[in-house]
């Protein structure tokens, strides 16, 4: 009985976000005014690559292992979103706003940050920003971040 429980879900899940893909690929300014009739926003491993999607609202989203390379987010509300090893590889990200969201493991090489705010981002030091323009302030963030979960591991290390 669980399984096939487990099966239906999955099922609704899959039914519910190829119609959020639908959605957002008929027009974003309608996926924005609809998304509050329906705040889950469940697109793990959306399959998103390469569309024009600014000024989307994913505040909240799961995007998890989402593709989301070369896309244009421009002033994209990612707020408190789930973008744990999501690909994000040359994204359009001006005036992004990642407060909140989680990245650990994501992919955005290779992308402009230098205009967004990813202050208060988590999992940020554990993304892979290789190839990536970073200010100063936000080098700043990522480094501490780093050196955080170093001495963090270390102590670890010294209580075992």
């Amino acid at each position: 009985m669980e399984s096939s429980n487990n099966r239906l879900y999955a099922k609704r899940m899959k039914a519910r976000r190829r119609r959020l893909i639908k959605l957002i690929e008929q027009d974003v300014r309608l996926f924005n005014r609809k998304r509050p009739l329906a705040a889950a926003c469940f697109l793990e491993e959306a399959s998103l690559s390469g569309r024009d999607l600014r000024g989307i609202d994913f505040s909240g989203a799961e995007l998890t292992s989402a593709s989301l390379s070369n896309c244009i987010l421009e002033g994209a509300d990612l707020m408190s979103a789930h973008l744990n090893g999501a690909d994000l590889r040359g994204a359009q990200l001006k005036g992004a706003d990642f407060l909140g969201t989680e990245l650990w493991s994501a992919d955005l090489s290779g992308t402009d940050l230098t205009e967004t705010n990813v202050e208060g981002a988590r999992g940020f030091w554990a993304a892979n920003v290789s190839d990536c323009r970073l200010t100063t302030q936000q080098q700043d963030i990522y480094l501490s971040g780093l050196l955080a979960s170093w001495d963090k591991r270390a102590k670890q290390t010294d209580e075992d």
